[in-house]
């Protein structure tokens, strides 16, 4: 997996996400779901990239930007 050598991931609580986007300084939003569930609803503005893509897909990320993936 692309993912073996990457820094230790830090969690952040829905309120915590809530803040940041009321504030304006929301990270990136990846949805990993599904396309029929990213269909049925998703946060605003979120990037969808299914979980079985991610990895082929991973050049599509800045890896500098925080990002919450859900």
């Amino acid at each position: 997996m692309f993912w073996k050598n990457a820094e230790p991931v830090s969690l952040i609580t829905p309120d915590e996400l809530a803040r940041l986007m009321a504030e304006g300084r929301a990270p990136v939003l990846l949805d990993v779901r599904s396309a029929k569930d990213y269909q049925k609803g998703h946060l605003p503005n979120a990037v969808h990239i299914p979980l079985d893509e991610l990895e082929r897909r991973a050049g599509e990320l800045n890896p500098v930007l925080p990002t919450v993936f859900y």
